[in-house]
């Protein structure tokens, strides 16, 4: 029998009305999500606002980039000025948001394909998702520093889901 989505949705705020955070994620993975998208919806809202205040051509064409996010430098190393950079940034927050939204909503589904299917493909999603995260920190973050939250976010959460992993072969329940 098919859950009507109210129900659902009734079910999952409840959930998270008691918990505190995204129940489907955990404290930590939310942690992870929060540190780790904010990286992506940085870049994704960077793009918008140029191809927004500086045309489709300057992005694809021309290449025109947000070089440096925290100082609001072009790639062409003109400044961004304060109000547009002010722009910039409040753009993030509502991408930021979605980006943790879409974490929550596929650790649900993820959550739900796995719970019927037998241990090892658990394990198997585990590793993987782990592995996936550390391959992310050592593609972005190796060359520079590694002292930043979101590189040391994905490593720790990287390593916690390859243990979760491995301890979940070794555990008696089924």
């Amino acid at each position: 029998m098919q859950i009507a989505t109210s129900e659902k949705w009734k079910a999952w705020s409840d959930r998270m009305e008691k918990c505190g955070y995204p129940p489907n994620l955990g404290l930590g993975g939310t942690v992870v999500a929060a540190l780790v998208t904010s990286f992506f919806a940085a870049h994704v809202a960077d793009a918008i606002f140029v191809i927004c205040a500086f045309g489709p051509h300057a992005f694809f064409i021309d290449g025109l980039r947000v070089a440096d996010w925290k100082h609001g430098v072009l790639s062409t190393g003109a400044k961004i000025s304060s109000i547009p950079n002010l722009i910039r940034g409040l753009l993030t927050l509502p991408i930021w948001i979605a980006f943790i939204g879409a974490s929550e909503l596929c650790a649900s589904l993820l959550t739900g394909f796995l719970m019927h299917r037998p241990r090892w493909m658990a394990f198997v999603a585990r590793i993987l998702g782990g592995s996936l995260l550390l391959l992310f920190v050592a593609w972005c973050w190796i060359p520079s520093p590694v002292f930043h939250p979101v590189p040391i976010a994905a490593f720790i959460g990287g390593l916690v889901l390859i243990w979760k992993g491995v301890a979940s072969v070794f555990r008696g329940d089924a």
